[in-house]
């Protein structure tokens, strides 16, 4: 028996993120309460300035599996009502810290 037959399979997309279409900037705040009441993860919006929290087109997303990982994602939008696209992910593990200049610049909602 091969290690490849032992080891498990994984979806190619998580159902965590799955939608039937794209999420626009509008629905973000009631797609987050929305997946943060049905499932054990947790999806917040993350704001790095103080500025930041009066835009409502928000850039930083932060996905968290407790006690597993912490995920960033950046976000932007594209068209007129501001389709969602994933930029950029950064993950850190428990015993990762997360660099100093990103904590200095970033505060929690």
């Amino acid at each position: 028996m091969s290690l490849q037959s032992r080891v498990p399979r994984f979806p190619l997309e998580p159902s965590a993120f799955a939608t039937k279409h794209a999420l626009e900037a509008g629905q973000l705040p009631e797609y987050l309460k929305s997946h943060n009441s049905e499932h054990r993860t947790r999806l917040h919006i993350w704001k790095r300035t103080q500025d930041e929290a009066k835009n409502d087109r928000p850039n930083l997303l932060r996905f968290m599996i407790p006690d597993v990982m912490i995920i960033y994602i950046s976000i932007g939008y594209q068209g007129p009502n501001g389709t969602i696209l994933i930029e950029n992910m950064s993950a850190f593990a428990p015993r990762e810290t997360v660099s100093h200049n990103l904590r200095k610049r970033t505060t929690h909602d």
